[in-house]
């Protein structure tokens, strides 16, 4: 009699119900797929995201199933400010997989998340500030947690304008993951490349995490906020050099705090990457701190390896770049086979000029010291303050020296002044002291490819 009951009271009921179901999510998936929904999902996202803001948020069409997967595509992002207007974010494509249930919970899960074709661009307004999307309301709100398992960008683009100039990336590909807790971004990147069209540069691997703690303000609020990008294990491979990051950069001010260990520098690829003009070349490894702005970055560390035919060896420096002129606060270490400690400065534009006040043991100045120039074997110890100016390859000295020996004239002591000007020899004195004889002179040796 129940089963009977059950067969024709309530079964029914159920087989309507699980109808009504199978309908309304075939309608949704009909829906779903409409221009009308497209629009009307786009206009909602732009009120909750950029409420009272000159931006919006447009799609032109989504599709997939509302359970699990969702296609988005032609996602706009425009700025319409009082001058002009553009497309600040462009993205070609955008598919979502999810489970439904990870959604509504207080930290939303998604399972992958994939990027086709993104385009950002990043330009100043009239006040030199960088657009980008922004959010109203009071500073502090910071982002809700939320993790993404997978997050992919394919062959996306970034072009960042400035007032001076622009950088562009391109080929921008990019895997890893993203979580937010407590106010704070964590990008985890497995692998990623890019290419630089306006620093003739390549990034063949990237790899590490990033973690974005944007103060007061979340990533979205520019204003009233001090966001800091946090670098942990970043490496980044070039084609002939590698360098991984630990450390800080303060957005707004753009001050450094990082530890770079370099598994090589290549000195010409890293010079195009930073924009730096040079003729210098060479190969250097080590580990240094990078502290301060950019125009004025200190650089604390021990490195070896070649730099403009020069053999550095455990040179322990501490040096300041600031604009075109690096001042060597100290320098110590192997220098052409030399022990060498001392300080100095270096000026790029011209004339370009390195001076050095050092103190020097078991140097040879045939070694290689002045490029270019067969100077006579000379081993010497002692304070020596040096010239060097690269345009016409002139040497300017000052030596209070110990114990040494000169074109195998040996001596105790040695006070040497004078200058190398066009493969001549300028001695304004020379000194030479030892046991059998004293040697106190000045003139001029004229040589041409040798003195």
């Amino acid at each position: 009699m129940v089963k009977r009951i059950l067969k024709y009271k309530v079964m029914p009921w159920v087989s309507l119900l699980t109808g009504l179901l199978l309908t309304l999510f075939i309608i949704a998936i009909i829906v779903l797929n409409t221009d009308f929904f497209a629009h009307s999902s786009s206009t909602m996202f732009s009120r909750c995201l950029f409420y009272d803001t000159p931006f919006t948020l447009s799609v032109d069409r989504v599709s997939g199933n509302p359970l699990k997967e969702l296609s988005l595509e032609n996602v706009l992002v425009r700025y319409s400010g009082e001058d002009f207007s553009f497309d600040v974010i462009r993205i070609e494509k955008v598919k979502v997989r999810f489970n439904l249930f990870d959604i509504f919970t207080e930290a939303p899960s998604v399972q992958n998340v994939v990027l086709v074709n993104p385009r950002i661009w990043i330009k100043p307004d009239s006040t030199g500030s960088s657009i980008f999307p922004g959010r109203s309301g009071q500073p502090g709100g910071g982002f809700p947690d939320f993790s993404i398992g997978g997050f992919s960008i394919v062959g996306g683009q970034l072009i960042y304008q400035g007032h001076r100039r622009a950088d562009a990336l391109r080929n921008v590909d990019l895997e890893g993951k993203v979580t937010s807790f407590g106010g704070e971004i964590s990008f985890s990147v497995s692998e990623g490349s890019a290419e630089s069209l306006t620093r003739n540069a390549v990034v063949r691997s990237l790899s590490g995490e990033m973690k974005w703690n944007g103060g007061r303000g979340s990533l979205w609020e520019l204003a009233d906020r001090n966001p800091v990008l946090e670098l942990i294990g970043l490496r980044v491979e070039m084609e002939e050099s590698a360098l991984t990051f630990n450390g800080t950069i303060q957005m707004e001010s753009t001050q450094l705090d990082l530890l770079v260990d370099a598994e090589p520098i290549e000195v010409e690829e890293v010079a195009r990457a930073l924009d730096v003009e040079t003729d210098h070349f060479g190969e250097l490894q080590g580990s240094f701190t990078l502290r301060g702005a950019p125009d004025s970055v200190r650089v604390e560390g021990a490195l070896s390896g070649i730099f403009s035919g020069y053999a550095l060896s455990d040179l322990d420096v501490d040096i300041t770049v600031q604009g075109d002129r690096i001042d060597i606060a100290r320098a110590a270490g192997g220098f052409n086979g030399a022990l060498v400690t001392g300080s100095g400065s270096y000026t790029f534009d011209a004339p370009e000029i390195l001076t050095l006040d050092i103190d020097v043991r078991d140097m040879d100045l045939s070694e290689g010291f002045v490029p270019g120039r067969d100077l006579p074997e000379t081993f010497i110890n002692g304070r020596l303050k040096l010239g060097y100016r690269f345009e016409d390859g002139s040497v300017f000295f000052d030596a209070d020296l110990d114990e040494g020996h000169l074109r195998e004239m040996p001596f105790d002591r040695a006070l040497i002044k004078g200058s190398y000007i066009e493969e001549n020899l300028h001695v304004d004195r020379v000194l030479l002291v030892d046991e059998n004889h004293t040697i106190d002179d000045h003139g001029i040796i004229v040589g041409e490819d040798s003195l």
